[in-house]
């Protein structure tokens, strides 16, 4: 198989939350057990944490996988990643009642967690490509999402770095198993930004619903930063923008509140002193839910001022918070992503609108015991008058109640769930005044309450395609990849279209997949192995006093005898049958077996008891005949040892079934008298035309033959040479063929005149013929 870090996703996305589950056709499922999104990332073992977990970075560029980023590291191949659009939104751009109103959420919101294939300075590429539709320019991130088996949340608790317009206010987690919750996690305040403060002149004439700078002077508070990117030239004014609450007119009119999943409150009136015009900050929109989306909360339009005195911008809206955990044991423990309240009191001037609550997204199986959510709007600024007592300037508005999405079917009723989703208080005028009364909230509103949704919505999952590890079969045997029943439609590297593919041949194997959500591919190589042929040999023996090795050959992975010992060769002393079953890497399985039917007794050569001769004579050994190897310690290959000196003389044999036989004789010299007779006849001769004791003669040492008679007789009895020269000698013919080997039986009638004398003798003996 391509592993996940390499394979090469054509399209699609992870689910949001869950598993692709095999078998169930882009869905993804809760079974009783909490499912992971099939990834390589490994799981952490139970794990303590706290503060900031996640790594950042915003995206610049996205093509097909590969996204382009502000900074790579902290990323890591394999990492489990949310990418999460922050902004976006198309609003109203003609200022009016209706500016800032949104027109199109457009890919604000989305949100889609990914795989890490590689990492390089500067980019980072995804095993696939995004499901859902996401627009860089809308401000899009990517956020590292640690994944544990168990883990406890430990002070001071969890967080993370408020949104600087480009990266943070999120926290993602995923727990496989337990996330034990020992001191709290918060975002608060965390979200999109409030807007800053307008100091100008005052003008109670000042109805602007969108302005700017004119003449390097601001024309009105800021607008609270939401899902809609602000509009050049016109950030200034108390229209809202989007999500963001509209800002202080320069008469000191209250600021909207920021919204999320409730609408932001409306800003105060303006100072008494303009009398009851409507140029209060607009609270920003509740946003829709209705998608599988997530959003910060707004942040509260910003207050003005122009006598100098304190003013206070608008709060920040909550962060987004998104668990997946098996269970959450939160130990009475909160989670909260609140908006901010604005602290600051504004002296004459007008003030800040409340941040709006955040989101909190929770994806578990169970909750074990008490857990405070709590996502609400942020309480507006107070105003007090100091310089003018006796009149009133507009408190800021409350922020509008977040988000909270789990994928329950409902809270349990026990333990205790409690939900805090409410739109923040109105600020209130702080100060006895005989036009507003005390105390007043000088018609500023609060903001309206947040959203929860249960059993969220779950989306197509992007197509997860595996055909498991590479293959290795055996040769004459089929192999059936099966990509899986999930899928629209199906294309093979062969061009198949069905779900499975049978092959009996090797190589490399592709197939691509499509779903609702894009297509994956995957290849597999597979091997088919030939048949492992073990050769034990023919039916054989081996000889007397040894053992045979049976090797059936190299290059098996395992090996099993017929007397089930598993070592590669096995020793046999004995006859009968005797097999082995191998097999090789895949498997595949082969069988010999072979016979052992004889133990071959061992050669014997016969060199004789001891060998007598005289100092000057050469005598030949004899092996025998009829062996196929001969070697003699006295440097002989053959079967004939020829030697002159007394000694040791062994030779070892090797007759045709491969034993060996050994013999051995020491040869000695006669004594010096016994060697110095007139007449000696040599007892062995080797008539094979090497010129060495080719003939049978006797030798006369000193003495003058005058009549000389030898006749040789066969075990028979027949004569098969006679001589009346001495010198003539036998040449182990007999009617001119070569006569048989063996021992021949000899009488000679000799006169010889020695030292003046006539001498008469007659002897007799054995000769032994050798070839």
């Amino acid at each position: 198989m391509t592993s996940p870090s390499t394979a090469r996703m054509y399209c699609g996305r992870s689910c949001a939350a869950f598993a692709y589950v095999p078998g169930f056709l882009n869905s993804c499922l809760w079974s009783g057990v909490f499912l992971w999104l099939l990834q390589p990332t490994a799981l952490l073992s139970q794990t303590a944490i706290s503060g900031s977990i996640n790594v950042y970075a915003k995206v610049n560029a996205i093509a097909g996988p590969d996204l382009t980023v502000t900074a790579s590291a902290g990323f890591f191949d394999g990492d489990q990643v949310l990418l999460i659009q922050m902004k976006g939104a198309q609003v109203d751009e003609v200022p009016g009642p209706d500016f800032g109103t949104i027109l199109n959420y457009g890919s604000a919101g989305n949100y889609e967690y990914a795989v890490i294939e590689e990492v390089i300075p500067g980019q980072i590429t995804l095993t696939q490509e995004l499901c859902r539709d996401f627009d860089p320019a809308g401000h899009v991130q990517i956020v590292s999402v640690p994944v544990y088996t168990d883990a406890e949340v430990v002070a001071p608790g969890l967080g993370a770095p408020a949104w600087n317009g480009n990266i943070g206010g999120v926290l993602a987690l995923r727990v496989s198993g337990t996330l034990t919750l020992s001191a709290p996690i918060n975002l608060d305040g965390r979200g999109f930004r409030g807007g800053e403060i307008c100091t100008n002149g005052f003008d109670c004439s000042d109805l602007a619903w969108a302005t700017g700078v004119v003449f390097g002077l601001c024309q009105g508070g800021d607008k609270g930063e939401g899902i809609a990117a602000a509009i050049p030239g016109l950030t200034m004014g108390r229209a809202r923008m989007a999500s963001g609450g509209g800002g202080s007119t320069r008469s000191n009119a209250g600021s909207g509140g920021g919204s999320n999943g409730g609408a932001g409150g409306l800003g105060g009136q303006p100072w008494t002193g303009c009398g009851p015009i409507p140029v209060q900050g607009i609270g920003g929109e509740a946003l829709d839910y209705s998608e599988d989306r997530v959003f910060a909360g707004g942040g509260g339009g910003g207050g003005y001022r122009d006598n100098s005195q304190p003013a206070a911008p608008g709060g920040r809206g909550g962060g987004i918070i998104m668990i997946e955990a098996g269970q959450i044991d939160a130990q009475g423990n909160s989670v909260s992503a609140n908006g901010e309240d604005v602290t600051l009191e504004s002296l004459d001037e007008g003030a800040g609108g409340g941040g709006a609550g955040g989101s909190i997204i929770l994806r578990t199986e169970s909750i074990l015991s008490a857990l405070d959510l709590s996502a609400k709007g942020g309480k507006g600024g107070d105003t007090r008058n100091v310089l003018f007592p006796f009149d009133c300037h507009g408190p800021g508005a409350g922020g509008g109640g977040g988000y909270i999405g789990t994928s329950l079917p409902a809270w349990p009723a026990l333990p205790l769930v409690t939900t805090d989703l409410d739109g923040g208080d109105p600020g209130q005028i702080n100060h006895f005044t005989g036009s507003c009364g005390f105390p007043s909230t000088h018609s500023t509103q609060p903001g309206e309450s947040g959203l929860t949704q249960f059993s969220l919505a779950l989306v197509p999952d992007a197509p997860v395609i595996d055909l498991g590890e590479d293959i290795v079969a055996c040769g004459g045997t089929t192999v059936t990849l099966d990509a899986g029943p999930d899928f629209l439609s199906y294309l093979w590297s062969d061009g198949s279209l069905t779900q499975t593919l049978t092959t009996g041949e090797g190589g490399l194997y592709t197939v691509l997949v499509s779903s609702e959500c894009g297509s994956a591919t995957d290849s597999i190589n597979i091997t088919f192995l030939d048949l492992p042929i073990p050769d034990l040999g023919d039916t054989t023996g081996f000889c007397e006093g040894s053992s045979l090795i049976l090797d059936p050959g190299e290059g098996f992975s395992t090996y099993l005898w017929s007397d089930a010992s598993t070592d590669p060769t096995l020793s046999v002393s004995s006859t009968g049958w005797y097999s082995v079953e191998v097999s090789n890497e895949a498997g595949c399985t082969g069988r010999d077996s072979i016979q052992i039917s004889d133990i071959y007794p061992l050669p014997v050569p016969e060199l004789g008891e001891e060998l007598l001769f005289c100092e000057g004579e050469e005598v030949q050994l004899d092996a025998g005949p009829g062996f196929i190897s001969y070697i003699w310690n006295a440097g002989s290959t053959i079967q004939f040892q020829d030697l002159n000196l007394p000694g040791l003389y062994l030779v070892e044999v090797l007759d045709a079934n491969g034993c060996a036989g050994r013999d051995s004789l020491i040869a000695s010299w006669l004594p010096d008298e016994e060697c110095r007779s007139i007449v000696v006849f040599p007892n062995a001769f080797t008539p094979n035309g090497d010129g060495l004791n080719d003939f049978f003669r006797p030798v006369i040492n000193g003495a003058l033959p005058l009549n000389f008679q030898m006749s040789i007789f066969n075990r028979w009895g027949e004569m098969v040479f006679v001589s009346n020269d001495y010198a003539l000698g036998w040449d182990g013919t007999y009617r001119g063929v070569a006569a048989e080997l063996g021992t021949y039986v000899w009488k000679a009638h000799l006169e010889l005149l020695f030292e003046g004398e006539s001498l008469k003798e007659t002897r007799s003996g054995t000769i032994t013929l050798l070839r």
